[in-house]
């Protein structure tokens, strides 16, 4: 098998998954940020927040195992326990309209890009990622 940035070729598909959900993700927070404190904002549960927030937990979910421990040892663990966790959170919180649950949500969130974010030049990824 070729390998590719330390990641198998076919792995690398999966790896998409990984970016788009990512990218994804940084549009469902403009979204957020501009509706934050209209009355669009509670009656939005339905619509594009919801819609990509649940396009990033299934992008999210679609990245193996072999793929994020490829990527980083400790990105597993962190994709799972705070990325994946805090979107499946904010997903249920958003359609309860749990405010605060949907806020220690997005905090789990921000917590999470600020770690990947200052551990991305240790992350085994290609330079175009």
């Amino acid at each position: 098998m070729r390998q590719t940035f330390g990641v198998v070729w076919e792995e690398k598909i999966i790896a998409g998954h990984l970016r788009a959900s990512l990218e994804a993700e940084e549009k469902a927070v403009e979204l957020l940020n501009a509706l934050e404190g209209s009355i669009s904002y509670v009656k939005d549960r339905g619509g594009p927040i919801m819609e990509l927030r649940r396009s990033v937990l299934q992008e999210g979910r679609a990245v193996t195992d072999g793929v994020l421990d490829k990527v980083s040892p400790f990105l597993r663990k962190h994709w799972r326990d705070d990325y994946e966790q805090g979107l499946q959170e904010f997903v249920d919180s958003y359609q309860t309209l749990d405010f605060a649950a949907q806020y220690l949500s997005q905090i789990m969130l921000e917590e999470f890009k600020a770690w990947f974010n200052g551990q991305r030049q240790r992350f085994n990824l290609p330079e175009d990622f």
